[in-house]
């Protein structure tokens, strides 16, 4: 049986980075899955970049690479173009980065994107989940 293939949001990766209580537990139990080959795990290519902005306050820039290359060598890293940059930008979506989130899920056939921002994805056209959520019904 084929992997479901899933889009990590960002906050999902800084749960799992930043061990941030109750939330990084269920990061870590989807990043298994991962690793056992029971789901497919992808992230925009985005996402590195604001990760690595965003872990500058606990991280060196070394410290960060090393963290971001491990994440890149389990999850598959989705590019974003020029299409879906001005997708994002003319579309209707207040956030532009959870527009660009849900372009890039389109874009590989997402089952899913696993988020704690439901909110921010209300006009997705891909099925949005917590990790609670995906981790509960088992996809």
């Amino acid at each position: 049986m084929k992997a479901s293939r899933v889009l990590l949001d960002t906050n999902v990766l800084l749960d799992y980075v930043l061990d941030r209580g109750v939330a990084s537990i269920h990061a870590e139990r989807i990043f298994e899955k991962c690793v056992r080959g029971e789901i497919e795990c992808h992230i925009a290519a985005h996402t590195i970049v604001n990760m690595f902005y965003i872990l500058r306050k606990v991280y060196s820039v070394s410290e960060r690479k090393t963290i971001l290359s491990s994440l890149s060598a389990l999850c598959y890293v989705e590019p974003v173009d020029d299409d879906m940059i001005q997708k994002a930008l003319t579309g209707n979506h207040k956030d532009i980065e959870d527009h660009l989130q849900i372009l890039c899920a389109e874009e590989i056939g997402a089952k899913c994107i696993i988020t704690r921002d439901i909110r921010g994805f209300e006009d997705s056209s891909v099925r949005i989940l917590s990790p609670k959520a995906f981790l509960e019904q088992g996809i």
